[in-house]
């Protein structure tokens, strides 16, 4: 499992890098717009940690 916890305090969770960077590119849409299209899926899987 991986999660990313962004810096507004959203704690993001998935079972893969994709469903990851598909959630992590919702929640940057709905709150932070001014990220929209700046941010990779190598930039995502990069700030994500590995949960065991």
């Amino acid at each position: 499992m991986k999660v990313l916890n962004c810096e507004c305090g959203q704690r993001i969770t998935a079972d893969s890098d994709e469903a990851l960077i598909e959630s992590v590119g919702q929640h940057v849409q709905t709150s932070h717009p001014e990220l929209v299209g700046k941010l990779s899926d190598v930039d995502i899987l990069n700030m994500a940690e590995e949960l065991e």
